[in-house]
């Protein structure tokens, strides 16, 4: 959340819970739920879920890489004006798929990147593309500085929002 002279400029929030049963060395199933909202993309809330398969592609103690696909169900609650052509809410079936890379730079250093591609199953036009590259620094302990750059696609956005969305941000992580 962010405010500039008393008003609200920034409104998101992201909660992500994944669950990753591994019966074989390389080939691993999963389970995931999401609820997130972000003002400037008009969205209110997004609830999501879905399940599928991960398959560890190259992994070391350093690096890791990892291809996943999977079900999802999507839930979205838009705050669309009136006369708008997108809908005020929607459900969607959409199939996920996302390649995954981690490396350690140095001891305390790793680099994360992870890239989305989520059409929508009866409208493949209609398709989600999120891809996440994040830096990260230990300070102490868990607790690290990060630095993340985000792009957003969205090929059926609301009126007057841009279908491509980028952003650089800095922060704080703790790992857990």
């Amino acid at each position: 959340f962010g405010w500039l002279r008393g008003q609200q400029y920034l409104g998101q929030s992201l909660v992500h819970v994944r669950q990753v049963w591994r019966p074989a060395s390389r080939l691993q199933f999963e389970t995931y739920q999401q609820f997130n909202h972000d003002r400037s993309r008009l969205l209110d809330a997004r609830a999501l879920a879905g399940a599928g398969v991960r398959l560890l592609l190259a992994g070391s103690d350093r690096t890791t890489l990892q291809f996943g696909s999977s079900y999802m169900l999507e839930g979205e609650w838009v705050d669309v004006a009136p006369g708008d052509a997108h809908p005020a809410r929607t459900t969607h079936h959409r199939w996920s798929s996302y390649l995954s890379a981690r490396a350690a730079l140095s001891e305390g250093a790793a680099l994360a990147w992870t890239g989305y591609v989520q059409p929508r199953l009866d409208a493949f036009a209609d398709t989600r593309v999120l891809t996440d590259a994040t830096l990260g620094a230990r300070v102490v302990g868990r607790l690290a500085l990060t630095l993340t750059f985000q792009l957003r696609y969205d090929g059926d956005p609301p009126d007057g929002i841009d279908a491509l969305d980028t952003s650089l941000r800095s922060g704080i992580s703790i790992e857990f």
